[in-house]
């Protein structure tokens, strides 16, 4: 009786344990905070990029994937919206940046677009320093 009375106390325990233990684990927090929406949720890349010396530009293809269960809308996000800056480097060490906005994106979606970030004529750029940032 003693050893089927500690058997179930033992179980007992053990499933508050369980239950205690799986209440305090928490989803990632993908929700937005003090109106910004986290740039964590994004994740950003350059997918090609074509340099056109004759217009002193290079034009860059880039995704920006909302990576949460999230949806981010400009409108929603007006005051602190989610900018972008694709950033080009010549071979003197000069850097030239394109700023933009992140439009809406819905959870688990990919926003594409292509920008051309303008460079100093005369100049020969790097495509393997070129890099685009997410910011406020």
């Amino acid at each position: 009786m003693k050893k089927l009375f500690k058997t179930q106390l033992t179980s007992a325990f053990t499933f508050l344990f369980v239950v205690t233990l799986l209440a305090s684990c928490k989803k990632k927090d993908d929700a937005p905070s003090n109106g910004k929406f986290p740039l964590t949720n994004f994740t950003a890349k350059i997918t090609q990029q074509e340099n056109l010396p004759s217009q002193s530009a290079v034009l860059i293809d880039f995704d920006v994937k909302n990576i949460s269960g999230t949806d981010y809308t400009v409108e929603k996000y007006a005051l602190n919206p989610v900018k972008l800056k694709l950033t080009v480097v010549a071979t003197d060490g000069s850097s030239y940046d394109e700023n933009s906005y992140v439009a809406d994106v819905q959870a688990g979606k990919t926003f594409s677009a292509k920008l051309a970030v303008d460079y100093s004529v005369g100049k020969t750029v790097d495509l393997t320093k070129s890099k685009i940032e997410l910011l406020y």
